[in-house]
């Protein structure tokens, strides 16, 4: 029920805290073009300021079925697949430390003899003896899934990394049940790797993960290494299995070498974990939980190891990776994490406590899915989107040039709810723009945004109240505020486009 109870708080803030991500909205209307175009690269509709040549939308699968949803059930529908989603996350993640029970074949149980006294046992064994002995670590798990879903749950929002990450605890939950002795199911991962390669890049990182494995098996268990090396090159191929998958392998390998925006940490899921006041927290779990493995080394074996690098490597490459972090270190975790009883949970008061809190926080939750009204929504927690801007831009404004500019992290609300009637100057597609563009705009000076703006014949500009980095320029241009409120503004050129 502890377990349960943490769901709940991953569900619960997605219904009651969280807001949209800025990159639904870009990814709904992406749906609708593939809807209405067919799946194959695209022609960007969305903004005027875009390359003009066909892009890759890699989340095809992912986009539409977004779009499916939203389509059937509006933001009440998409909230509900969301929290499902991040509830799911937190259950497999626990579920992945199945290296604990005492039917996991990884820390040598059914190996065990526990004929021997303990002294003699090696590590493996004497942990084995321990929880056949009945301490099944309740605590400790609890305790590591509280850790993942910290490093987790700020990444869960409705868009297509969420559902790569749900196929991908479940990949991790499946390998580790099994350790290094493959079951069919094990081979489940092949399809999961076919449809998370639809959705999301992520599925390059599972044929990746099956090499460490088949790599750890070679010195772990020289007569499973054969079948992981199978299993590695089946999702190899299965992580190809895409219509794009030519432009997906450009899109990753330009974020990772060429893209100007993440290089110079301007997304800030693209920046390191350990910036801000919560990512000193993760640095310092972080370390103690490596500590943790250092001191209690002997209860790990090389694929442990591998896993383990694999998943540092990944976090310190982007804050993005903290959730693949998250899931893929757990089953290590839970091998090294010291003992803790859980008796105190068996305790029927305790029981009844938790049950109790689970009741309440689910029907807390209700109300929150009972609101109809999107723009109240949207802003019901913390100011975010321009939603009275926008309805004032498409109430007042004529689209006589069908041109809005706009900053970086609302082109995506404007061209969802605007979309029918002007492009956005840019959105968060930064593969889709020339790396001129950004070192013209957010990454440049007053003087660049000048020049650049000089070139540009819009209707109107939604920008924000405050530190907006295109308002100064086009005051200069002779721009007027029409409307303002405290989030946004809405300028208006001196002179009408034709």
């Amino acid at each position: 029920m502890l377990i349960l109870l943490l769901s709940l708080v991953a569900a619960g803030k997605v219904i009651q805290a969280d807001s949209m991500d800025p990159d639904a909205f870009w990814h709904l209307r992406v749906g609708g073009q593939l809807a209405r175009d067919g799946v194959h690269p695209l022609v960007d509709s969305i903004s005027f300021a875009s390359l003009k040549t066909p892009w890759t939308p890699y989340s095809w699968l992912a986009e539409l079925f977004m779009r499916a949803v939203w389509n059937l059930g509006g933001f009440q529908l998409a909230t509900i697949i969301t929290a499902i989603c991040s509830s799911g996350v937190v259950l497999l993640v626990a579920g992945s430390a199945r290296p604990l029970s005492p039917r996991s074949t990884s820390i040598g149980v059914r190996g065990a003899d526990l004929s021997r006294p303990p002294e003699r046992q090696s590590s493996l064994d004497a942990q084995a003896a321990t929880l056949l002995a009945g301490d099944h670590q309740a605590l400790s798990i609890a305790l590591l899934t509280a850790n993942a879903a910290f490093f987790t749950l700020p990444f869960i929002s409705f868009r297509p990394v969420t559902f790569a990450l749900l196929i991908f605890a479940l990949i991790v939950a499946l390998l580790s049940h099994d350790g290094l002795r493959p079951s069919r199911r094990t081979w489940l991962i092949v399809p999961l790797t076919g449809l998370m390669t639809n959705l999301h890049l992520y599925a390059l990182l599972v044929p990746v993960l099956l090499l460490a494995t088949a790599a750890g098996a070679f010195f772990d268990d020289r007569q499973q290494f054969r079948r992981y090396a199978l299993l590695t090159l089946a999702t190899a191929v299965a992580a190809c299995c895409t219509p794009m998958l030519g432009g997906a392998i450009t899109t990753a390998l330009r974020y990772n070498a060429a893209d100007p925006m993440v290089a110079a940490n301007f997304i800030t899921e693209m920046r390191p974990f350990y910036t801000g006041g919560t990512g000193k927290i993760c640095l310092t779990l972080f370390v103690a939980l490596i500590a943790m493995c250092a001191i209690r080394r002997r209860t790990l074996q090389v694929t442990d190891w591998l896993w383990l690098a694999m998943a540092s490597v990944l976090l310190f490459r982007l804050g993005r990776f903290s959730p693949v972090f998250a899931i893929l270190s757990m089953p290590v975790f839970a091998k090294a994490f010291p003992p803790l009883s859980g008796r105190a949970l068996e305790r029927g008061i305790v029981k009844l406590a938790l049950l109790a809190v689970i009741v309440i926080g689910l029907l807390n939750l209700l109300p929150s899915l009972a609101e109809h009204d999107f723009d109240r929504w949207l802003n019901r927690n913390n100011p975010t989107y321009p939603t009275a801007a926008a309805q004032f831009v498409d109430t007042n404004i004529p689209p006589h040039a069908g041109r809005l500019i706009n900053e970086f992290n609302w082109g995506g609300y404007l061209a969802w709810r605007l979309g029918d009637k002007y492009q956005v100057l840019m959105d968060g597609r930064t593969q889709l723009y020339a790396p001129a563009f950004w070192n013209a705009t957010h990454l440049g000076t007053p003087g660049t945004r000048l020049e650049l703006l000089k070139t540009v014949t819009a209707d109107a500009a939604v920008l924000p109240a405050n530190d907006s980095c295109l308002g100064g320029p086009l005051e200069q241009l002779g721009w007027k505020t029409a409307y303002r409120d405290n989030l946004a503004i809405v300028m208006t050129p001196a002179v009408k486009p034709e």
